[in-house]
Order: C-alpha cells, then sequence, then structure tokens
C-alpha cells in the first residue's frame, strides 16, 4: 500500500472557488462602504462651510444677492466656484470645486452648494453620489 498525502486537484479547485466567491461578496460591500464614506464626507464639508458661513456673518452684511462675495469671504476662490475651502478636498474629484453658488437640487457631484435666500440668510448642502443632495439642509443666518 501507498501512503498518499496531499490534496487532490478537485479539491484544490473546491477551495479555490470558494475563496472567489467570498472575494466577490466583500468587494460589493466594499463598493457600496466606499460610497457611503464619500457622502460622509461631503455632509462634513457642508457643515464646515456652514460654520466658515455663520462666522462671516458677524463680519458682513448681506443685503444684495452675495453670489461670489461669500466664497470670497470665507477664503475661496469665488471665480467660477472655491476650489480650497479649510483644506477640504472633494471626494468624487480630487481637482474639483468644493462650494459653488447655486441653488440647491444643482450642482456637480462632491460639491456644497450655497444658496442666497433673502438678506443675510443662506441654505447649505452638500451634492452626494449620483447628484443626489445628502444630509440636511443647514441654514446659515444673522
Amino acid at each position: 500500500m501507498k501512503n498518499k498525502k496531499g490534496f487532490t486537484l478537485i479539491e484544490l479547485l473546491v477551495v479555490i472557488a470558494i475563496i472567489g466567491v467570498l472575494a466577490l461578496i466583500g468587494l460589493r460591500f466594499y463598493g457600496d462602504q466606499q460610497k457611503k464614506a464619500k457622502n460622509v464626507i461631503v455632509i462634513a464639508n457642508a457643515s464646515t462651510v456652514h460654520n466658515l458661513i455663520q462666522g462671516d456673518l458677524l463680519d458682513h452684511d448681506y443685503t444684495a444677492s452675495p453670489s461670489n462675495d461669500v466664497l470670497t469671504n470665507i477664503g475661496g476662490n469665488a471665480t467660477p466656484a472655491a476650489t480650497s475651502l479649510a483644506n477640504m478636498k472633494n471626494p468624487y474629484n480630487a481637482s474639483g470645486n468644493i462650494a459653488v453658488v447655486g441653488t440647491i437640487g444643482t450642482g456637480n457631484v462632491g460639491e456644497v452648494i450655497i444658496d442666497w435666500v433673502s438678506q443675510n440668510m443662506f441654505k447649505i448642502q452638500g451634492i452626494g453620489d449620483g447628484g443626489i443632495a445628502t444630509g440636511e439642509v443647514l441654514i446659515a443666518i444673522r
């Protein structure tokens, strides 16, 4: 009698197939978690922009449509949009804008929309995956 030790080819193929299936399941969950993490960064950016504007309202009086003035005052580049505010990054586009003046419901993925509502009142909200607004609408008012 021979003493056979080791695995057969079929046993090895079954183990490899099981590992492959588990890896595919893990990658699927990883992709979803990545989207969720990016959306959380957008919400955090919106909160930071809200805090910057709220602080700026103590120093400035916006009686007319401020469009680019608010971005300039909180430390961004007003033309055409803010690309660097408080060292924040757009999680969807590293060279993309962080904050833009516009209407909530419009904008590119990863941006924070600053909507001037009335005298000294702004609505701020982030645009997440798929161009869908994320988080709650933040209100900055004097």
